[in-house]
């Protein structure tokens, strides 16, 4: 079985089980998330995160194993329905494995401030040492990222956050990292 570009996102370790819950998830249907998602590193290993997905799904399902939720709820980051997102979001903020770390990173440079806020408040403190590792051995990611952050500061709310510092992902970014280094 050829790789579904979604495996791309999860180490090579996990991919006969990622095809399998993506396969799932999309009830048979093919479909082709958007091919040219950022490229990150997690433990020396390129992965492609996907920007989109558009699974009929409207929650993963739990199939009892806790990988398996941890890998629809990963998928469930990149959906298209933004409700979806932030449940998904959520469920993954205590999760230990350094490859869930790109699939909330990237919620950041996006325009769902709720999610951000989530992220922020929900944050277990003893993850935050894998994010600054993850931030680290990712420099163009985290620019990326934050230069998303301030544009979608300056087109959905700027009127919210007077200044730019106060916006709750640029806060997170600079938790994470020194930005000055970016």
């Amino acid at each position: 079985m050829a790789a579904r570009p979604e495996t791309f996102a999860f180490p090579a370790a996990l991919s006969e089980r990622v095809a399998r819950i993506a396969q799932e998830l999309a009830h048979g249907e093919q479909h082709a998330p958007h091919p040219h998602g950022p490229h990150i590193y997690v433990n020396g290993e390129e992965l492609v995160l996907p920007s989109r997905l558009y699974y009929r799904s409207a929650l993963p399902a739990s199939g009892g194993d806790p990988l398996d939720d941890t890998i629809r709820n990963c998928l469930g980051t990149r959906h298209h329905d933004g409700y979806l997102r932030e449940r998904c979001v959520r469920a993954l903020l205590h999760e230990r494995s350094e490859w869930v770390i790109p699939f909330l990173f990237a919620m950041l440079g996006e325009y769902v401030v709720e999610i951000v806020l989530a992220i922020d408040s929900g944050l277990a403190p003893d993850v935050l040492p894998a994010w600054q590792h993850f931030a680290a051995t990712n420099p163009q990611f985290v620019a990326t990222t934050h230069r998303r952050a301030i544009s979608y500061w300056d087109c959905y709310y700027r009127r919210r956050y007077l200044q730019l510092a106060d916006y709750p992902a640029l806060r997170l970014l600079q938790r994470v990292t020194a930005l000055s280094k970016i």
